[in-house]
């Protein structure tokens, strides 16, 4: 495996490391070992990982295996975590998950385009959940099902403040938003939905839970399936919502009947930004 490229910014003492390639594990870890009190963002990079000699899964459970090989280093400073383009199996997310225990100040951990992480998510999601500091969360293009968005809404995420769960695919049944542990919304305060299949029903479903959330301020529910009868669920519900400022509604298909349902939806609520 070639090392790669090595982009690091130093701010303040503080050290941004970003990686690209299939980078060798062992010089990455020591790398970061020599920094690790003042490096404050890690984010690993897979580019192309079919082309590569060695399968995602066993680079990311390598590299995860030697960060957690010095128990004694401790990333005092590691606030952003960040995985893109690769792949889980069982050794790899229990790696991720007990590393994540380890960050006594992480503030955002982002997994983007990693399709197989939805089939092992369970010990990352009690790590998350465990993480007192932990805020923001990004599960993008995870294959992430309906279970999953009901484990991370009711059992391990509630009290996140931003919850990003775009291009998953939600469309195999209703989604689980009517239940209460998002309807009371403890502290969620933006989430995107962009790009997750939700019908008209789904987003009606999300409408009426909006009714009694009172944390939101930022929704994206992008292309979906948005239709007059979504459209007007949603415009009924809001009407009682008073913490949403700002919703994004962008869609590919668009007709006169949907935009006299979404002009009617921004007279009613002055107060919310709606984007289409």
């Amino acid at each position: 495996m070639s090392f790669g490229e090595l982009s690091k910014n130093l701010t303040d003492d503080k050290l941004s490391c970003e990686f690209s390639g299939n980078a060798d594990a062992q010089l990455l870890v020591d790398f970061l070992f020599e920094n690790a009190i003042k490096i404050f963002k890690i984010e690993w990079i897979v580019n192309d990982p079919q082309f590569e000699m060695y399968s995602p899964e066993y680079v990311l459970t390598k590299f995860l295996g030697q960060l957690l090989a010095h128990p004694n280093v401790t990333f005092s400073s590691l606030k952003k975590f960040t995985l893109v383009h690769t792949e889980f199996d069982e050794r790899s997310s229990q790696l991720l998950a007990d590393l994540i225990r380890t960050l006594p100040h992480i503030r955002e951990i982002r997994i983007i385009n990693a399709e197989s992480f939805g089939d092992h998510a369970k010990p990352v999601y009690e790590a998350m959940q465990a993480t007192k500091n932990l805020r923001n969360v990004t599960l993008k293009n995870c294959g992430l099902q309906l279970k999953d968005a009901h484990s991370i809404f009711i059992d391990y995420l509630p009290f996140k403040d931003s919850i990003d769960l775009s291009c998953n695919d939600f469309s195999d049944g209703t989604f689980p938003l009517n239940l209460s542990g998002f309807e009371t919304a403890h502290t969620i305060k933006t989430l995107s939905l962009n790009s997750c299949g939700l019908d008209e029903n789904n987003l009606a479903v999300i409408g009426v839970a909006l009714t009694t959330n009172n944390t939101l301020t930022y929704m994206d529910l992008s292309h979906n399936s948005l239709t007059p009868y979504a459209i007007d669920s949603i415009r009924t519900s809001i009407q009682y919502n008073w913490s949403l400022r700002k919703l994004d509604m962008f869609c590919m298909f668009k007709n006169m009947e949907l935009d006299k349902e979404v002009q009617i939806l921004r007279e009613h609520n002055p107060h919310i930004a709606i984007s289409y």
